[in-house]
């Protein structure tokens, strides 16, 4: 396992004011361009699927990576689209461990608070 470069995030911004616009800037940038919890499914799918250390995985660590920072750098983790497909698709179908793990936390987590509700009066 390798460890990350992050010598490649170059610096976003720097101005010596701050102004609302550049925070107007900022807001609607990680908006349109926040995909981590997107990145960490499909992470998780492929290290399912094709085990941790496939060339896949290290890719979306590096993404995801990029996505963690990107609230101070400003620098979105950049999909194409044909790659964003591709990875939805993967999602659709994980039928493994850590997909049946999942589907079973949500059933089990869905049963106790329907549990917790019937039992509040």
């Amino acid at each position: 396992c390798q460890v990350l470069d992050h010598a490649f995030v170059p610096r976003y911004l720097q101005v010596d004011k701050v102004t609302v616009q550049h925070l107007q800037d900022h807001f609607v940038n990680f908006v349109k361009n926040d995909n981590l919890g997107q990145i960490s499914t499909w992470l998780l799918a492929h290290a399912d699927l094709n085990g941790a250390d496939c060339s896949a995985c290290e890719e979306l660590a590096r993404l995801h990576s990029m996505a963690v920072d990107f609230p101070k750098t400003g620098r979105p983790a950049e999909i194409s689209a044909e790659r964003r497909q591709e990875l939805v698709r993967l999602t659709e179908h994980k039928q493994q461990v850590v997909g049946a793990a999942i589907i079973s936390f949500e059933q089990v987590s869905a049963t106790a608070h329907c549990w917790h509700l019937s039992t509040v009066s």
